[in-house]
């Protein structure tokens, strides 16, 4: 098992008002699993996802990451297990404009602390393995959506991870962008590697093994 949640719970604070935006979730995600999971705005979807991935604490409930509890890691091991096991694509590619391609892919791997002949092995793997062995050098703003789509798939990618979480991947593409993407996706799963996509689009769960709906913080 990769990821295991039980009872889970996430309550905010706006304006005054207690928000529940998890209301007792139970998931687990094991090894070359492919899920999607769907639902309406504000249901909870990309809040899950943000537990999943350590980037935010559960209210409530037990998670845990490699058959171990998250409450016992300190930050710098959350930090850790995001640049080694955990890897996120984001709707928005979440790249750095000032970087070119191949910086871009390197930031997560020198947190890592992994070599520099390693890191650039791993960068010219994924970079093939995406198709943009042409693009290394060039900044987001000199490549289309779909091109930064990868350039940011393949910065998760090279960090070898356990997990892909994927929030709205294909949400800033078109059509014919989104099928390539999740083709590609769909490739990384058959090699072993889990996939948790976050998606309102039909098209897109489909390409999934497993389907979670959300509907009001809770799994229906």
């Amino acid at each position: 098992m990769i990821i295991e949640l039980k009872d889970v719970k996430k309550e905010y604070v706006a304006g005054g008002e207690k928000i529940e935006a998890l209301k007792g979730v139970n998931i687990s995600i094991n090894r070359g699993d492919f899920v999607a999971i769907t639902g309406s705005s504000g249901s909870g979807k990309t809040t899950l996802l943000s537990i999943m991935g350590c980037m935010e604490t559960a209210t409530e409930g037990d998670v845990r990451i490699g058959n171990r509890d998250v409450d016992t890691y300190s930050d710098r091991e959350k930090s850790l297990l995001r640049a080694n096991y955990i890897s996120f694509v984001f709707q928005n590619f979440a790249l750095m404009d000032k970087y070119t391609a191949y910086e871009n892919i390197e930031l997560p791997l020198l947190n890592a602390g992994v070599k520099r002949r390693e890191r650039k092995k791993r960068i010219h793997w994924a970079a093939e393995q995406l198709g943009i062995k042409d693009q290394l050098e060039k900044r987001p703003r000199e490549m289309s959506g779909g091109q930064q789509q990868r350039v940011a798939i393949a910065r998760a990618l090279a960090s070898s991870p356990q997990v892909i979480l994927a929030d709205e991947p294909t949400g800033a593409l078109d059509v014919d962008n989104t099928k390539k993407i999740m083709e590609i996706l769909t490739d990384i799963n058959k090699c072993g590697t889990a996939v948790v996509v976050v998606t309102h689009e039909k098209e897109v769960a489909a390409y999934a093994k497993r389907t979670i709906r959300m509907e009001d913080g809770c799994i229906v």
